[in-house]
């Protein structure tokens, strides 16, 4: 199931008119498995402050606090025993074509224009027991731009071996002497030894990962959308594209009703949203593109370039649907 911070940058996303699935990284979402068994408690004390507490079982045990703030508030955030499903869980869904990003409406007060508020959305979580903190920050710079900030600060720890014997619960040797992770006894003095016996094993927690920050600029022009990357520990360099391919003037500026299935509250529907889904259009249904091929196409790449590693790389994919 998806995770509450998960469910909240998409509500987000929903609110500021901004559509994560024109971008050549979810292209493939709806098909994704989570890795994990995670238990969540989560709360609202305010309509723009939220908090979230997570316990994860797989691949190993660990847990999490996290804090999330926006600055408008999200709408479709209810409890958990109020929402469908099909809300929680990524899915195969039939997505409406994209959109040209529109402006928001002008506001005047007393005849002078105000200038609305920069959106932006800041999220935090600590994890256990790794102590390490990341983050993410994201605000719409225009209709068509959004620029977002993330990091991760690991703690200087070292790596933890656990001895444990055959025939007793505890980490020490037959030897009298704890047996520790050579490379960390070898830390200190220089030299290392260490006898392990057969019926001995050694568990080593990996260590965190290293710290980070990453710049993301993302463009969406409903035809097309970009992604520049920078992440600053390797100096890498990243651009991401997609293009979708048949879509008219008309279509990119139409404003077609939601399917019922990706509507916020599906538990009741009045005979006029009965009607509007009646009309949406399906895929086989929508006009033919040259060369008389129906459906929708989409073609999108990725190039990475290091500079500290003086490496190149890439990958391209062209779903269709």
């Amino acid at each position: 199931m998806l995770s509450f911070s998960t469910l909240l940058l998409r509500a987000y996303y929903n609110e500021i008119g901004w559509n994560e699935d024109n971008l050549y990284a979810n292209i493939s979402r709806s098909s994704s498995v989570p890795p994990t068994l995670s238990l969540q408690i989560s709360k609202a004390p305010t309509d723009i402050f939220y908090a979230s507490y997570a316990l994860d079982a797989l691949p190993q045990l660990n847990g999490g606090v996290s804090y999330i703030t926006s600055s408008i508030p999200l709408k479709g955030i209810s409890p958990s025993r109020t929402v469908p499903l099909h809300n929680m869980v990524d899915h195969f869904r039939v997505f409406p074509p994209p959109k040209r990003p529109s402006p928001s409406e002008e506001e005047y007060l007393a005849g002078d224009l105000v200038i609305p508020a920069r959106d932006y959305l800041l999220y935090s979580r600590l994890h256990f027991p790794t102590l390490h903190l990341s983050g993410l920050a994201t605000t719409k710079l225009s209709p068509g731009w959004q620029a977002s900030l993330m990091f991760m600060h690991s703690p200087a720890t070292g790596v933890r071996g656990f001895g444990v014997g055959a025939g007793s619960g505890s980490g020490i040797s037959e030897s009298g002497s704890s047996s520790a992770n050579p490379a960390t006894q070898g830390a200190g003095n220089g030299a290392s030894s260490s006898s392990t016996s057969p019926c001995q094993s050694t568990i080593v927690t990996p260590p965190p990962p290293p710290g980070n920050v990453i710049l993301s600029l993302q463009q969406d022009t409903g035809r097309y959308s970009t992604e520049y990357t920078y992440s600053a520990t390797d100096g890498m360099l990243g651009f991401r594209g997609l293009y979708n391919f048949g879509l008219t003037e008309a279509t990119l500026t139409a404003d077609e009703p939601l399917l019922l299935h990706d509507r916020e509250t599906p538990t009741t529907t009045t005979a006029a949203q009965d009607l509007l889904v009646d009309k949406q259009t399906r895929i086989d249904e929508e006009e033919a593109m040259e060369g008389g091929l129906r459906g929708r196409f989409s073609a999108g790449g990725e190039i990475y370039f290091s500079r500290k590693q003086r490496s190149l790389g890439g990958e391209s994919s062209s779903p269709m649907t």
